[in-house]
């Protein structure tokens, strides 16, 4: 679970569109799979379940920034693994 908490997703720039700006309901969840590598590096981003394009921008946008991850492990040896990763935006109401 260390990596998944590594992942925090941070408030974009004010100087970038929000994604909640276009908003109609108070919730949206985009589901992406990715595969840690043997190496610990994050590749192969798929995204499993839109959210809606803008949001779906911004889930790749900040999951490619991520840093290494432990890798997966099968009899002593490091393996690929696939994750899917569920993002939920919530709106903050204005």
């Amino acid at each position: 679970m260390e990596a998944a908490q590594a992942l925090r997703l941070r408030p974009m720039n004010a100087s970038r569109s929000s994604p909640e700006a276009s908003m109609h309901c108070a919730r949206r969840m985009v589901r992406v799979r990715f595969t840690v590598l043997p190496d610990g590096r994050v590749d192969g981003w798929i995204i499993e379940s839109s959210g809606g394009a803008e949001f779906d921008r911004e889930v790749l946008r900040v999951c490619k920034r991520m840093p290494r991850w432990i890798p997966g492990s099968q009899n002593g040896q490091r393996v690929a693994v696939q994750y899917v990763l569920p993002v939920t935006f919530l709106s903050t109401g204005s």
